[in-house]
């Protein structure tokens, strides 16, 4: 997935891979443990491309909010110019499986996310303003080396991502001047988590209790309370372009934060200097939020991601099923001009071909 997004920014913006500086990879679906995916994914573009620059490479791990590490010190890369190349890219890639008939069935997902970072970028641009950023010990959600799923404490995962993102957003708004932003994006497991985030950070703005005191059934009348107010209709607002792709991907771990960008994007409307406030999370546990905003050229610089997605093909349950138990091990949809394993051989080496 994420060569063929790497191949696919490349072509669409008309770079010069000799300018490309640096990889970051952010990924929890590691395959080594040694190995960096990203020399993996390098060593496939430079079979497919003929040639491949002197380049850093180094992958990021911290659950879902791998990527908004990567993001930051991609960023601080390029504007350092610690690098001596104008350009830098950031990639995510992740398989969310869970085991037939948990309660995380439903939001799996897979995808892949390539992005441009640069100076004087068309698309966003991040502030100057340090990311905050909070990190704690939580078994909320884990998958030991040895499993094939993850260990997930469904209820508890909601709530130390509540607390963990109202947390951060206080300290960010005590260290800026912040006015109130112009759209919101989440890492998103599924959509209903931004409505979680929204209630946990504005909730003391209009009732004088503290969410995190509220006992289960006394969260049920708050929500409903807060979500009927205007302001917090209009807050929503700012949130819902946003989950469109989630409803219909799932949830693709790293990659979850810029989905909801690309889905922004996509079904937003006049978005020119908007200021957009990234809340990202990773189990384990660690928040971020950090801004950007959304420049002149941003339409010159997308294209639509309806088309890929239309291109999918809806399986049977049974195939469903027996894909999930790895009963199929044929490609479910023929395509061709796309990179697949080829073969992991007797020692565990994997090696990866463009047919």
């Amino acid at each position: 997935m994420v060569a063929g997004a790497f191949k696919k920014l490349i072509k669409e913006q008309n770079l010069d891979i000799d300018k490309i500086g640096y990889v970051a990879f952010a990924t929890e679906s590691g395959v080594d443990h040694s190995k960096s995916c990203a020399s993996y994914l390098i060593g496939i573009l430079e079979k497919y491309y003929g040639k491949w620059p002197n380049v850093g490479g180094i992958d990021f791990r911290f659950a879902c909010i791998s990527s908004s590490y990567a993001l930051e010190a991609t960023l601080a890369l390029i504007e350092s110019e610690r690098i001596d190349k104008p350009y830098a890219i950031l990639v995510t890639s992740d398989i969310a499986k869970y085991a037939l008939m948990s309660p995380g069935e439903y939001t799996q997902g897979a995808g892949a996310v390539a992005m441009l970072i640069k100076k004087n970028p068309r698309l966003i641009a991040f502030d100057s303003r340090p990311f905050t950023t909070l990190t704690k010990d939580e078994h909320d959600f884990f998958r030991p080396i040895d499993r094939n799923f993850p260990v997930v404490d469904g209820k508890y995962s909601v709530k130390v991502y509540s607390t963990l993102i109202q947390k951060a957003f206080e300290i960010f708004k005590k260290g800026n001047d912040l006015k109130d932003s112009d759209k919101y994006l989440f890492h998103l497991p599924y959509p209903k988590m931004a409505k979680q985030a929204i209630f946990y950070m504005f909730y003391h703005l209009y009732f004088s209790n503290d969410p995190t005191d509220l006992k289960e059934e006394e969260l049920k009348i708050e929500k409903n309370k807060f979500f009927q107010l205007p302001a917090v209709i209009s807050i929503m607002e700012k949130v819902n372009p946003s989950l469109e792709f989630s409803k219909i991907v799932g949830n693709i771990y790293t990659g979850s934060i810029f989905l909801a960008l690309s889905s922004l994007l996509e079904y937003g409307s006049n978005l020119e200097k908007e200021e957009v406030l990234f809340c990202a999370y990773g189990s384990g546990a660690s928040s971020k939020i950090y801004a950007g905003t959304i420049q002149h050229a941003y339409k010159k610089v997308i294209t639509s991601t309806t088309p890929l997605l239309n291109s999918r093909k809806k399986l049977t349950q049974i195939e469903y099923q027996e894909l999930h138990r790895g009963k199929i091990n044929s490609p479910v949809l023929s395509v061709n001009n796309v990179f697949r394993l080829a073969n992991i051989d007797s020692s565990g080496l994997r090696h990866y071909e463009y047919s």
